[in-house]
């Protein structure tokens, strides 16, 4: 059986190190976008570039495709 390793906590100095590559890493998003969840932006971007088409036009194009 394998031997468990005990945790151990990182220390302020750690905690500051990985933030700070994190931000590093992070960095190239817009500032518009810091506070938003990478998929919501993804689904935002998708949505400005669908086509809002009215329900008489999808109707015919739902029976064209069926």
């Amino acid at each position: 059986m394998v031997k468990r390793r005990r945790l151990e906590t990182p220390s302020s100095d750690d905690l500051s190190r990985i933030e700070e590559e994190f931000r590093s890493e992070t960095f190239d998003r817009p500032a518009t976008a810091r506070g938003l969840a990478p998929i919501a932006q993804v689904a935002a971007d998708s949505a400005s570039h669908a086509q809002a088409d009215g329900t008489d036009i999808r109707a015919a194009r739902a029976r064209t495709e069926a």
